[in-house]
């Protein structure tokens, strides 16, 4: 119910026909990062250090590229310049806005929304810095920065061709090896994924 209310309310923004940003797949995104999340702590795939609260990690992780949206509804010329540079170079969205000169990044701008929300000093943090995670990160932020890319390997990135490139830090602070990130990938599968475009079907129903 929090999900489909969250989506219906993100909707009802005016999107220009205009625009490349594809708001079916963003969501697919979103929700399948903050699905895959609270499997690797429910099914104890990580071997964190303390419990994480649910609604830190679940709101985290939904609303981690939440910049995005205001890029693809407000900015949406140059969110297409993102998404070709990104997609025609074959980086990373975040690499696309360093190479165009971005003074704010999408993350930067989610952690704006976060503190105008107002949400918590360390949640709207992990939305800024959720692909810049320091030699340091917290569990949350490793969490969500883990998540995230999972989600990208599985197909469910918010460009298409995108994949996961894992952090040494955030893997250090989650306990993880690389060979288990491929394991915890495998597990996950295609089961999630059908998961979560159930979810985005009933939440985008009448949009």
């Amino acid at each position: 119910g929090s999900i489909a209310q969250q989506i219906k309310l993100m909707n009802s923004l005016v999107q220009p026909e205009e625009s490349l940003f594809d708001l079916r797949r963003f969501w697919e995104h979103c929700v399948a990062c903050a699905l895959i999340a609270d499997r690797l702590v429910k099914r104890k795939l990580l071997p964190l250090s303390k419990p994480l609260p649910f609604s830190d990690y679940w709101i985290g992780s939904l609303l981690h590229d939440c910049g995005k949206l205001v890029l693809g509804f407000f900015f949406w010329d140059h969110f297409d310049r993102l998404a070709n540079l990104s997609t025609g170079a074959q980086i990373n969205f975040r690499e696309a806005e360093s190479r165009l000169g971005d003074v704010v990044s999408h993350e930067q701008l989610g952690q704006l929304l976060m503190m105008r929300a107002p949400m918590r000093e360390d949640l709207a943090r992990c939305v800024g810095t959720h692909h810049q995670p320091g030699s340091i990160p917290s569990s949350l932020l490793a969490l969500v920065n883990f998540a995230d890319n999972l989600c990208k390997d599985l197909g469910m990135g918010t460009l298409v061709e995108e994949r996961g490139e894992y952090d040494a830090a955030v893997l250090r602070v989650l306990g993880v090896t690389q060979e288990r990130v491929e394991v915890i990938r495998d597990g996950l599968g295609q089961a999630a994924v059908q998961e979560v475009m159930d979810i985005v079907d009933r939440c985008t129903a009448s949009t």
